[in-house]
């Protein structure tokens, strides 16, 4: 049996990882692509839910991730959090960026927001 090296090893959790990441970014973006600032701003004020996992994300986008990347997921949930997010809606919905850390609470907000997707993502792996 050959044995790999903990360097490649170390590396593939990585690239794997990363991948992981670029599948949640995309979900993160089907999700948003129809909110706009009024609405962000909305929900930041009211403390309301704008987008969702649901049953059928798990069992679409949320299947695949748990197949290809759970246990990575899971060892690395700390790897998704708000800053991460907040880089990508900031490169990818700036106006919405804009919205979420110009209002009063908008960070906390986001880290609800954050914390309550991954919990219902992690929880279904």
């Amino acid at each position: 049996m050959i044995k790999i090296p903990n360097v490649l090893i170390k590396f593939g959790e990585q690239v794997a990882v990363e991948a992981g990441l670029g599948v949640v970014r995309s979900f993160l973006n089907d999700k948003i692509k129809d909110i706009t600032p009024g609405d962000m701003y909305t929900a930041i004020q009211t403390n309301q839910d704008l987008w969702d996992v649901t049953p059928d994300d798990i069992r679409g986008g949320g299947s695949r991730l748990k197949h290809r990347f759970g246990n990575y997921l899971e060892k690395y949930q700390n790897e998704i959090n708000t800053e991460i997010v907040l880089e990508w809606i900031e490169k990818d919905h700036p106006a919405i960026f804009s919205t979420i850390i110009n209002t009063t609470d908008g960070i906390p907000y986001m880290e609800r927001q954050v914390e309550k997707i991954k919990y219902k993502i992690l929880k279904e792996l």
